[in-house]
């Protein structure tokens, strides 16, 4: 993969996909699939054209920007064009004159609710009516719908949000997960005899709604009840932190959670014993919960 910025130009045709790719959901998945078949039988290249920041949102976004950047280089596309914010403010003509001309874009693969250039004014009609200046063909995949939900960013947004981690498993195609920089706590988890690791993540990442979630860590194998929100009990303020089930190692400087599924509301607790039984309880749902689900999601 290489990345190209929009001054760049490149000798080979190509065929073009274009969105923010916010999470990768299935939708994405499918424009990306359609593009790579689109360059193999017809002998081009691949281009995938995307945002170095989301258009119109600063936080709240299914990648942050290092995730997004790992999961493209997986992609297997042969170039990646990364728009910087000032860029999409280009004319949605001048828009198209640069792909084609600097990018030999010769199809253009997008979702029906995808919007380029200043105002948002480059929609798939705005393209149709534009085919006799910039002769490229244009592929608009129509909405797709699982369980009668509209497969979109911003319905994974507002599913995280209300709590529900296993509703986005169908639109992602995999779980909804965060990945945090390890960061010394105040130790009251190894007092209560469940130790934690704290997490501090990227400003702009999604954190799914506060409450104490069953977890999954892919990088050690193990699964952990993890807790988000304030520690009312001992007025602490809000905190990451996973108990990991079944492990005393060290986790690394960082630590990848999937979401399985929310267990329960944030509460104060009279006491640290009822905290304790909240929490024993939690780990015996977790392990309930986990019975039937696969490691890896």
């Amino acid at each position: 993969m290489e990345l190209l910025r929009i001054s760049d130009r490149i000798e080979f045709e190509t065929c073009a996909c274009i969105g923010s790719f916010d999470g990768f959901h299935l939708g994405h998945r499918m424009i990306v699939e359609e593009t790579k078949r689109c360059s193999f039988l017809r002998g081009m290249k691949t281009l995938l054209i995307t945002f170095r920041k989301h258009p119109r949102l600063d936080e709240n976004l299914l990648f942050s920007e290092d995730e997004k950047m790992e999961f493209l280089k997986k992609l297997g596309v042969d170039f990646v064009l990364i728009l910087e914010r000032e860029e999409m403010e280009i004319e949605a003509e001048e828009f198209l004159r640069i792909l084609m001309e600097n990018f030999r874009v010769r199809r253009l693969v997008m979702g029906f609710n995808h919007r380029f250039g200043k105002g948002r004014k480059g929609d798939p009609a705005f393209i149709i009516s534009r085919m006799n200046e910039f002769p490229m063909e244009v592929l608009v995949f129509p909405p797709i719908r699982i369980n009668g939900i509209l497969v979109s960013s911003s319905n994974i947004r507002k599913l995280l949000l209300e709590g529900k981690v296993e509703e986005v498993v169908p639109l992602l195609g995999r779980r909804y997960s965060i990945k945090g920089r390890v960061v010394k706590g105040r130790g009251f988890g190894r007092l209560l005899g469940f130790p934690t690791v704290n997490l501090e993540v990227e400003k702009e990442k999604l954190v799914p709604k506060d409450g104490v979630y069953a977890v999954y860590l892919p990088q050690l194998e193990k699964f952990g009840v993890m807790h988000i929100g304030e520690r009312p009990t001992f007025f602490l303020g809000k905190s990451l932190e996973v108990h990991i089930l079944e492990f005393d190692g060290e986790v690394g400087e960082s630590l990848k959670v999937e979401f399985i599924r929310r267990i329960r509301d944030v509460r104060k607790f009279e006491n640290e014993k009822e905290l304790r039984e909240a929490i024993k309880m939690d780990i015996y749902e977790t392990v309930k919960l986990t019975q039937l689900e696969p490691h890896k999601g």
